[in-house]
């Protein structure tokens, strides 16, 4: 039975259950050590979360296992990866947001666009309408503090 690390990626808790109903609440930045029947018990939400980013292991292993790719990671990426992204052709751009689904992952594009400052009118109006949150309110909260 193998046994891996899982790092929480984002700013709240992540919480799920055990075998036997033991429930976990994972905090940000902390990891827990699980068990490949641990990941099976919240198969659902344990793939999701790793696919999205939410949830990080350092083993290849793991993710082949769940079948699933760390390409749309992006909770987990640096904050230059999502930026590559703001630099893509606006079709380009346009096709890569419609592409994202994950709450998690939109929260993380928005919090990269508010920290942007040379991110086209286009651009920013695209991930306000995908995310339903405005850019400029954002950052007159975060300037204010």
């Amino acid at each position: 039975m193998a046994i891996y690390n899982i790092y929480n990626k984002v700013r709240y808790n992540i919480g799920f259950r055990r075998p036997g109903g033991l429930e976990v609440n994972l905090a940000p930045g902390k990891f827990i050590s699980l068990t490949d029947d641990d990941i099976y018990y919240e198969a659902t939400c344990m793939t999701n979360w790793l696919k999205d980013g939410v949830l990080w292991c350092p083993n290849d292993e793991l993710y082949n296992l769940l079948n699933i790719s760390r390409d749309k990671a992006l909770v987990a990426q640096d904050d230059k990866d999502i930026i590559a992204k703001f630099k893509l052709n606006a079709k380009q751009f346009g096709a890569w947001l419609d592409e994202l689904d994950s709450a998690a992952v939109l929260q993380k594009v928005f919090e990269v666009a508010c920290s942007y400052d040379n991110l086209p009118m286009n651009k920013l109006e695209a991930i306000e309408k995908k995310t339903g949150k405005s850019i400029s309110i954002a950052r007159k909260q975060r300037d204010a503090k």
